[in-house]
């Protein structure tokens, strides 16, 4: 012990988040909820890890939130959409189809 208190760590939860429809063979909705206002971003991802798209980054008010995402440019395959708060996060597999 030093008798130096460590900062309280903020407790990270799941962000509700739904892809609609999936599959899809173009135009998702990417649907979350968030319980204070904080910055947030929203970005899919490829198999390889590779960032495809940023749908959101930046600062977002408490509540339901939608965003559209088009697939249709890209080939068929999994896609991973990650959405990240300052107190949470999560991620959906995206199936694209032809």
């Amino acid at each position: 012990m030093t008798g130096i208190e460590e900062p309280e760590q903020p407790v990270r939860s799941e962000i509700p988040l739904l892809l609609t429809p999936n599959p899809t063979q173009g135009k998702t909705l990417v649907r979350y909820q968030l319980t204070r206002a904080e910055p947030v971003s929203c970005v899919v991802y490829d198999a390889t890890g590779r960032t495809v798209d940023v749908l959101f980054d930046g600062m977002q008010d408490p509540g339901a939130h939608s965003l559209s995402w088009d697939a249709s440019r890209l080939s068929p395959g999994v896609y991973l959409c990650q959405v990240v708060s300052a107190t949470g996060s999560s991620f959906s597999r995206l199936a694209k189809t032809r």
